[in-house]
């Protein structure tokens, strides 16, 4: 199916997830206004965040998939906020830390308490490569 043409009911589902999605489709408004349609809760979305690459280079860690061809929306918190404000009044962005990517080779005890220390806020990352928005329909 086309993304902005869903052939569901409306509300036909709790929660619509669009995890890497938006930056691949020529219309990224068509398709958060058909995942309104059918969404009864909420909606989740995930897109690379656009800022920072050349930092995130610097670490080895900047994402060659996102020059691909097939990627033709860039993203930075400010213009998903705006996309998505256009529709919904009740929605959250962040900006996640690429602590997967960081601590990929790192033991195992070690990579746990990274992980606690970031959920406790303990360490604050300085790199973001991904932005997560939940939105209440």
């Amino acid at each position: 199916m086309k993304g902005d043409d869903l052939k569901f009911q409306n509300n036909s589902f709790d929660t619509v997830l669009l995890f890497e999605v938006l930056e691949h489709v020529e219309n990224p408004y068509k398709i958060l206004k058909e995942a309104k349609r059918v969404a009864r809760k909420n909606i989740l979305i995930t897109v690379p965040k656009c800022t920072q690459f050349s930092e995130l280079k610097s670490y080895g860690l900047t994402y060659e998939h996102v020059l691909e061809k097939d990627h033709i929306n860039f993203f930075t918190k400010k213009d998903m906020e705006n996309l998505i404000s256009k529709e919904f009044n009740k929605f959250k962005v962040e900006e996640e830390e690429p602590t997967s990517l960081i601590i990929a080779g790192l033991p195992k005890w070690l990579k746990l308490l990274i992980l606690l220390f970031n959920r406790l806020q303990i360490i604050k990352p300085r790199l973001y490569y991904r932005l997560y928005a939940v939105i209440e329909v």
